[in-house]
Order: C-alpha cells, then structure tokens, then sequence
C-alpha cells in the first residue's frame, strides 16, 4: 500500500525525470480539437516523449507531429522524438494504456494511462500493467477518476 509519503516522493521523481529529459504530458480532452495549441508546445518545448490522455484517436490513427513516432491505444497517445531509440510495448490489460521502451538518461518503461471519471484504479488493475512492464517505470496518468491504491 502507497503512504502518502512514498506518493509524493513517486510524484516529485516522476516531475524530475520529466523536467530533466523533456517530457510532456497532458490529458487533452481531444487531439484534434488541440492539435494548434499541441503543436505550439512541441514546437516550444522540442520534448522527447509526449504523453497524452482522452485522445478521441482510433487505434490505427495516423496523426502525429513532425519529426515524431505515434503509438496509440484507445484514449492514449505516446509520441516519441524520432531522435530517440524506442521499442512499443503490447500490454494485455482493459484499461487505456499505450507503453513504450525507451532510452534517455538510461532506458525507461513510458507508460500513458487514461482513467475515465468513474473508473477506479484497483489494486489489482495496477499490478497487473506493472507486472508486465520492463523495470524503471514512469506511469503518467490523469487523476480525474478514483485512484484506489489499497487492498
């Protein structure tokens, strides 16, 4: 079980790895309809990895950005900068989740999770993705639904 210490120590090593290696991440409502203001911040920011949620992009969906690799799941997206070595990962699980491999600092598990408001992340759910993902994880996800983390 998760205390809030060790959450916030997760939270505060997750805003570092993003920060240091560029990481964007952002619950987008539709990427469509912010495809302008997306491109605005990867033309900013120039970020490795992209990560978003609520996409409304079918799974063999071919947009993308300039320079970039799409992976897409149902309601999550992970675009990673053409420059950097990446693998996608398959994931057996009922949640929104698209996962990829890839080499920054080091080599690291993305993984991008979409909750909708009344879904809850059980204990069980949790496991289950981490179990099949490669160690050193960055699990970016939004926090609008409940996030269970207990028994």
């Amino acid at each position: 079980m998760y205390t809030i210490l060790s959450m916030i120590f997760i939270i505060f090593l997750s805003f570092s790895i993003m920060a240091t290696y560029n990481i964007l991440q952002w619950n987008c409502r539709g990427f469509r309809a912010n495809y302008e203001e997306l491109n605005l911040l990867v033309q900013k920011y120039n970020p490795k990895v992209i990560c978003l949620q609520e996409t409304f992009l079918p799974i063999n969906s071919s947009f993308t950005f300039k320079n970039y690799t799409a992976y897409h799941d149902t309601s999550t997206s992970i675009f990673i900068h053409n420059t950097v070595h990446h693998t996608p990962i398959s994931l057996n699980t009922h949640l929104s989740v698209t996962a990829v491999r890839v080499t920054l600092h080091k080599v690291i598990t993305i993984c991008s999770v979409y909750l909708p408001p009344k879904q809850q992340l059980q204990l069980s759910d949790r496991d289950t993705l981490v179990l099949q993902l490669p160690s050193s994880q960055l699990l970016l996800l939004n926090f609008s639904s409940a996030i269970h983390f207990g028994g």
